[in-house]
């Protein structure tokens, strides 16, 4: 169960709490199992204005855990 009074707001999105996993996985079987595990948020990829080496194009990944929809 979590704990209230470590609940935050970030980006007007409800965390949980603070404790963000960083952008190393991007399978939808990792991640599903990644948020199972309390984090208040897990990071599959950064987000940039432009193209960066080695990932063109957009890299999104579709998610769905007990707390809602997610990429």
């Amino acid at each position: 169960m979590a704990d209230p009074r470590l609940g935050i707001t970030l980006g007007g999105v409800a965390l949980p709490n603070p404790v963000i996993l960083a952008a190393m996985y991007y399978d939808p079987a990792i991640l599903s199992r990644a948020m199972g595990l309390g984090f208040g948020a897990v990071t599959a990829k950064s987000i940039t204005v432009g193209p960066r080496p080695g990932h063109p194009q957009p890299n999104l990944v579709r998610t769905r855990s007990d707390a809602g929809p997610g990429w």
